[in-house]
């Protein structure tokens, strides 16, 4: 389940607890112009979810800017967060 907020005139995307950028593609997000777009940081990872990753978000949502969610960091080190994204 996710969330477009109007928030301020601008449009906000939380993305919750979607499992991959596929469950995005039916709702034509691009058309919606969305200004932020808060997305789970595991799916912006290249190497690990290549079919995920930073662009295919990118032409998903054509968003203006993409906030990542729940970075763990006992999961990633923050040199390898900051290096896949």
């Amino acid at each position: 389940m996710g969330f477009v907020l109007h928030l301020a005139g601008k449009k906000l995307l939380h993305t919750g607890d979607i499992l991959n950028t596929a469950q995005l593609a039916p709702y034509d997000l691009q058309d919606d112009h969305l200004d932020v777009a808060f997305f789970e940081v595991v799916w912006l990872m290249e190497k690990a979810y290549p079919r995920n990753g930073i662009a295919a978000i990118v032409n998903i949502l054509g968003a203006e800017w993409i906030v990542p969610m729940h970075p763990s960091p006992y999961r990633f080190g923050s040199e390898e967060l900051m290096a896949t994204l």
